[in-house]
């Protein structure tokens, strides 16, 4: 009888062990992890025992400022949660006291709470408009934590900015946005404002901005303008941009159509705005050429879009002298200028001077004339036994070129004088 009895204790005291084994080894709903732990500061975390039914539980921190216990459920000790307050390695424990009022000694485990990456927010340098911002990603907290990925939640463009910003989570390259570029078009700075919130391995810490300013690039329209052959250009670069920028400098390269002599301004840095306004061309064709001077402005730091000057390079009219031609004492020289030139210009305008002979009597036409025929009235008495010229000297203009002086040399005949009638 007592071996039975025996049998039936040890029989008893191995099931106590092995359910107590089973205990040990469950796992407690989703937590499935034993052991120490490393936690974010201000994360909340899941903790809990194997209920012995019958059994309550005494949780506690220590030190107690570096954690909140909240229990779930009322009612339910074996199960709490933890938010970590305080950076650091802090200790959990856990007293179990069962129905029959024993009190189990404390189980425990050590959780190492990091703290979270914080930044200030930023302001970057400012960039010109259609530069790289060139913005390399903190890699150090503020309180000195390494980074070790950042999320880019938003990026706030100001209207008037063009440009495709980098918006993405798990950026692992500090480089990531450093090749952003926007546009600015107007006249006043404009900011890009990135929201990025850091990661220190599995702590994420509270979002942050870097502000980007875009200073304004100088916008200039094209021009256009023409000039006559042989004569300056008389074009000044423009010194204020469209959008109301101070420009300090350009950058010229030119074309020059075929057709035209002469040497362009060009070269980079120019600090001159009158550079151009001396180049002068010759156009030694029938028809106008062009010159096209592309030019990069500058303002203070930033540069703007090239814009173009084109100048028309009008040709010359030319003419060939005219004469000797012969007209009798008295008589009106009935000369008619050429309406148009050697180069198949129309003539507008006439521009003259006169040489008479002094023993030759009248009064040429000279100033300013558009009529082809107004100098055909022009008479003159030549009193002298020979001939004596009248030269005129005309400068003619198509539209407003003007081109070179050429002469209209007239002969006025002495008078004819006939002696008496001689008879018998």
């Amino acid at each position: 009888m007592k071996t039975l009895i025996e049998i039936k204790k040890l029989i008893l005291a191995v099931c106590i062990l092995l359910v107590g084994s089973i205990g040990i080894q469950a796992q407690v709903g989703e937590l499935d992890q034993q052991g120490d732990m490393t936690t974010c500061l201000n994360s909340t975390e899941p903790y809990g025992v194997v209920l012995t039914p019958g059994s309550t539980y005494e949780w506690s921190v220590i030190p107690a400022s570096a954690g909140t216990i909240v229990f779930p459920e009322a009612g339910v000790t074996n199960l709490i949660t933890v938010t970590w307050t305080q950076v650091g390695t802090h200790v959990l424990q856990v007293v179990e006291t069962n129905e029959h009022s024993c009190v189990g000694s404390p189980v425990t485990i050590n959780v190492i709470v990091n703290d979270l990456p914080y930044f200030a927010d930023i302001t970057a340098s400012g960039v010109c408009s259609g530069s790289p911002i060139g913005v390399i990603l903190p890699g150090t907290s503020d309180n000195g934590i390494t980074i070790s990925s950042w999320d880019i939640t938003d990026v706030a463009v100001a209207t008037g900015l063009t440009g495709t910003p980098t918006k993405q989570d798990g950026i692992t390259d500090p480089n990531q946005i450093s090749e952003d570029s926007f546009i600015n078009l107007t006249n006043n700075p404009l900011n890009v404002v990135y929201t990025i919130i850091p990661h220190s391995a599995t702590c994420q810490g509270p979002a942050f901005t870097i502000t980007v300013s875009i200073s304004s690039a100088p916008v200039v329209d094209p021009i256009t303008a023409s000039v006559c052959s042989e004569n300056p250009i008389g074009i000044n670069l423009p010194v204020v941009s469209k959008n109301g920028l101070t420009l300090d400098q350009w950058d010229v390269a030119v074309t020059v159509d075929a057709g035209l002599v002469g040497t362009p301004t060009e070269g980079t840095g120019l600090t001159d705005a009158a550079a151009i306004a001396g180049d002068l061309f010759t156009n030694t064709t029938s028809g106008a050429l062009n010159v096209i001077y592309t030019v990069i402005p500058h303002s203070g730091s930033c540069v703007g879009e090239a814009f173009t000057i084109t100048v028309t390079i009008d040709q010359q009219p030319t003419v060939e002298n005219v004469g000797p031609l012969m007209a009798c004492s008295g008589d009106v020289i009935s000369v008619v200028l050429e309406g148009t030139s050697t180069n198949g210009l129309t003539l507008t305008t006439f521009d003259i001077t006169v040489a008479k002979d002094p023993e030759l009597i009248g009064d040429p036409t000279t100033g300013t004339i558009t009529e082809l025929d107004g100098i055909a009235g022009d008479q003159f008495t030549n009193p002298t036994d020979t001939v004596r010229e009248v030269v005129y000297t005309i400068t003619p203009y198509a539209g407003t070129c003007q081109g070179s002086p050429f002469t209209v040399t007239v002969r006025i005949a002495p008078s004819v004088k006939t002696s008496p009638v001689w008879h018998k």
